[in-house]
C-alpha cells in the first residue's frame, strides 16, 4: 500500500476543502465570482465538503477512503480548478530589486558609490552599468555592497 501517496492526498484534499468556494447556482469553484453565472462565490459549506466526500470516495471523512476514491475526490477538485491555482511568486524581479540596491550602496558605500559598484559590475559580469544585471547578479552586489561597508568599518576601527 502506498502510504506516501495516500498522504498527499488527504493534505491536498485538506487544502482544496480550504480554498473552495460555492455559487448559488451549484457550481463548485475556486474563484471569487462564478465562472458560469458570474454571482460572488462563499467559502464552501462543511456538509457540501462531506457530500463531495461521500460521493466520490465512498465515506464522509478521508480516514475512511481508499487511495482510490481520494484521487477521485481529488479528481473533483482538480475539474473545477484547483490545481489552476498558481503559488504566489515572493521573489523581486531585476527591476524591484535595482533601487533597493541603489539606495543600500548610497547609504554604505558613501560618496563615490556609483562608480564602485559599477567597477564592480564590470568586473565580474562584465557590464557597463548596474541597470543592466539581472536579479540574481543584482543579489551578488547587494552581498558585495555590504561585505565592503563591513570590511571598511573594521579597517577604521567601527566594528561591525
Amino acid at each position: 500500500m502506498n502510504t506516501g501517496r495516500r498522504e498527499t492526498l488527504i493534505k491536498l484534499i485538506h487544502v482544496a476543502r480550504n480554498q473552495a468556494r460555492t455559487c448559488s447556482c451549484g457550481r463548485l469553484s475556486f474563484e471569487n465570482s462564478c465562472p458560469t453565472c458570474g454571482k460572488a462565490t462563499k467559502k464552501m459549506p462543511e456538509f457540501w465538503y462531506r457530500s463531495i466526500l461521500e460521493a466520490m470516495g465512498g465515506a464522509d471523512t478521508c480516514a475512511m477512503i481508499d487511495t482510490e476514491g481520494l484521487q477521485k475526490v481529488m479528481d473533483t477538485f482538480d475539474k473545477a480548478g484547483f490545481r489552476k491555482l498558481k503559488p504566489k511568486s515572493r521573489r523581486k524581479t531585476a527591476y524591484q530589486m535595482l533601487p533597493i540596491v541603489r539606495k543600500e550602496a548610497e547609504k554604505l558605500l558613501g560618496e563615490h558609490w556609483n562608480d564602485r559598484i559599477n567597477g564592480y559590475v564590470w568586473k565580474k559580469y562584465g557590464r557597463d552599468d548596474i541597470s543592466e544585471c539581472k536579479y540574481e547578479e543584482l543579489r551578488d552586489v547587494f552581498g558585495f555592497i555590504h561585505r565592503t561597508a563591513k570590511y571598511e568599518s573594521r579597517r577604521v576601527g567601527e566594528g561591525a
